[in-house]
């Protein structure tokens, strides 16, 4: 592709500026079918620099009015991908149009109006048929990071517009690369299942448009979904490059395996012609919409309307006096999260500096407590003078949801954060024990105690670290140890492992040697050739014998079969050897 332009930019109140002349820059150069691909991520995810790397675009190196003048997320460039130069007289390759910027972060306190970045990211996901949404493995469990809170804002936005007939209603492919991803670490379909887990979570808290409150909003509904590993570029390039080119062949390449848009998939229904009219018209449908918002925001603040009770009984009256309501519980959830985060502030700083905190868990089960109870009384008070319809009763559940799950999201992160200092505190502790052993024989056994020390240690205060139950958290994350110490005990054993076998090396540990037991059972056949003595009885090897340690007689034993309903037992009787000998 050619240098990306700058397609679309926030200017701070005014609306979203879209700049026709970059959208018709990249459509004239199209030729064939096409699609609109949006990507988008966290500061520092890579996201252009990804996008370059599967499209041929130039996102990263742009210099144009979308740069760091405008702010990077506040502007969305456009450019063309690269496809495949294949002779597929059937199937040639999808032109793709692919958007890139509106980067995204903690949100801020806006008072329920959409910013500039927030609307930007729903024109993206408006206009796309694929989204792609990259994510550092380790950023997974964020909120912020993995862009699941961003995906659902921006939702919420384009519910409004499909409840007012502005969109389709149709599926969207959302492909989510995991970049770093370690299978040592998490297996790859725990990692799938528990993202679209907490998807699911981010998008339960989605405000629905007045009439589409029924309607199921879990991200399947919404979204085909394809995760895709990437793994460490620095630590493992081979393997990088390899499903890198996997990647971009079924994006650009028809004739790839799974190629995305075989037989029509994710084509654009817009026609060429009409691109430049349908980004405009979304364009300006999400800016009527924030001047919406941003109306109603302000009557909120300025204490219109008193008691909304009171307010008339039209129902077009009454859908404003909710949607005030529910963009004051909005409010109220932002400041809830602002008190949290400037809570959570010094223990980010201690975990960031290699440290553990002290009574963690404890203290964690009580701050959210907290917050939840001052989020509580705020919406009480919000709605004192007004009767809480349905609509602003499923509004304050699902605010409060949202709250709880970025806190619990946000404390699990540390949580498993102060999980690898533990366990290198742990593995510590080991090193100290055993080089404290002195040369024995019983070397192996005292390695064997260090190592369990030590996992007891890692148990113990890793329970520390968890989150009181009464704090409700065991669904947002995983607060389980299992796999830290799984990895822990691998070293343990591997190191100590390590240590014996030198020691033995160095002659400071010789083990005792065992010899092995042997033991036989021999049975003496009576009639070896089939011939027969009547002197014995007959005994076959399926018959039960009992011996008498006690019994003096020595030789000559004459045997009694004594019948029972299951088996025969082989009686040592002195009283049936003498009377052997007296015959």
């Amino acid at each position: 592709g050619s240098q990306a332009r700058a397609v679309a930019v926030g200017r701070g109140g005014s609306g979203v500026e879209l700049r026709r002349e970059a959208v018709g820059a990249a459509v004239g150069r199209m030729h064939a079918e096409h699609a609109v691909v949006a990507i988008m991520g966290a500061h520092g995810s890579g996201a252009d620099a990804l996008a370059d790397a599967l499209f041929g675009t130039s996102f990263a190196a742009r210099e144009d009015g979308a740069g760091a003048g405008a702010g990077a997320s506040a502007a969305v460039a456009v450019d063309l991908a690269l496809t495949r130069n294949a002779i597929v007289l059937d199937a040639p390759p999808r032109e793709l149009v692919v958007l890139a910027g509106a980067q995204f972060g903690r949100t801020s306190d806006d008072g329920g109006v959409a910013s500039d970045a927030e609307l930007l990211r729903a024109w993206m996901l408006a206009v796309a048929e694929v989204v792609v949404l990259p994510a550092f493995m380790h950023d997974l469990e964020s909120d912020d990071g993995s862009g699941r809170v961003a995906l659902a804002d921006a939702m919420a936005l384009l519910l409004r517009l499909r409840s007012k007939g502005v969109l389709a209603r149709s599926k969207k492919l959302l492909l989510m690369p995991v970049l770093d991803y370690e299978e040592e670490e998490l297996p790859w379909d725990d990692l799938v299942a528990y993202a679209v887990r907490d998807l699911d979570r981010a998008m339960s808290s989605v405000v629905r448009p007045l009439g589409m409150e029924s309607e199921p909003l879990r991200v399947s509904d919404l979204f085909q979904m394809e995760f895709v590993p990437l793994s460490s570029q620095a630590l493992h390039p081979d393997q990088y490059e390899s499903e890198l080119e996997t990647l971009r062949g079924r994006l650009l390449d028809p004739a790839a395996d799974e190629y995305f848009f075989a037989d029509g998939s994710w084509a654009c229904a817009t026609p060429k012609a009409e691109i430049e009219q349908h980004f405009a018209r979304i364009a300006a449908a999400l800016c009527d919409q924030r001047e919406t918002q941003a109306a109603a925001a302000t009557a909120t603040a300025s204490g219109v309307g008193g008691s909304r009770a009171a307010q008339g009984s039209g129902s077009g009256e009454e859908q404003e006096w909710e949607l005030e309501l529910v963009y004051e519980v909005e409010a109220a959830r932002k400041r809830a999260v602002q008190q949290f985060e400037s809570a959570l502030a010094e223990w980010v700083a201690v975990v960031d500096g290699g440290r553990i905190v002290p009574r963690f868990g404890e203290e964690s089960a009580e701050l959210v407590l907290h917050v939840l109870r001052t989020f509580d009384d705020e919406v009480s008070e919000a709605c004192a003078s007004s009767p809480r319809s349905e609509v602003v009763r499923k509004a304050v559940s699902r605010k409060r949801h949202d709250l709880h799950a970025q806190m619990g999201l946000r404390l699990h992160e540390l949580f498993k954060k102060q999980l690898l200092k533990l366990r290198d505190v742990a593995l510590e502790v080991y090193r100290e024990k055993i080089e404290s052993l002195e040369p024995s024989d019983r070397m192996e056994r005292d390695v064997s105690a260090a190592i369990k020390e030590s996992e007891k240690f890692f148990t113990t205060k890793a329970n520390g670290l968890r989150a009181a139950s009464s704090a409700g958290l065991q669904p947002f994350g995983s607060w389980a140890f299992s796999g830290e110490k799984k990895q822990l005990l691998s070293l343990l054993r591997e190191s100590g492992t390590d240590f014996v076998q030198m020691a033995r090396l160095q002659g400071q540990y010789r083990p005792k040697s065992r010899q092995p037991i042997a033991l036989s059972v021999h049975y003496l056949n009576t009639a070896p050739f089939g011939l027969t003595d009547s002197r014995y009885e007959n005994l076959s090897p399926n018959d039960s014998v009992r011996f008498s340690p006690e019994d003096p007689v020595s030789d000559a034993l004459k045997t009694q079969l004594t019948a029972v309903p299951t088996r025969a037992e082989l009686v040592f009787s002195p009283e049936a050897a003498a009377k052997a000998g007296a015959s």
